[in-house]
């Protein structure tokens, strides 16, 4: 979910898993860019910002399972 133009929010983070925000500003480029440090699950809703998002037009986010 995109909550504003800079922050994502999502569902409850399970114990035990990081999350990795991640972000590329072309759709078509396969390469995603780290976003920050991952955050650690604990069991509630996470919510991810990118501090450097207000100088790129547009941009394309994600959050996976980091190890």
């Amino acid at each position: 979910n995109l909550i504003g133009a800079k922050s994502v929010g999502g569902g409850e983070s399970a114990e035990r898993q990081n999350y990795q925000l991640e972000r590329r500003t072309n759709i078509g480029n396969p390469v995603w860019t780290p976003v920050g440090p991952a955050k650690p699950g604990n069991n509630a809703a996470q919510s991810f910002t990118d501090s450097t998002s207000p100088a790129l037009p547009s941009a394309f986010y994600h959050v996976v399972v980091s190890p």
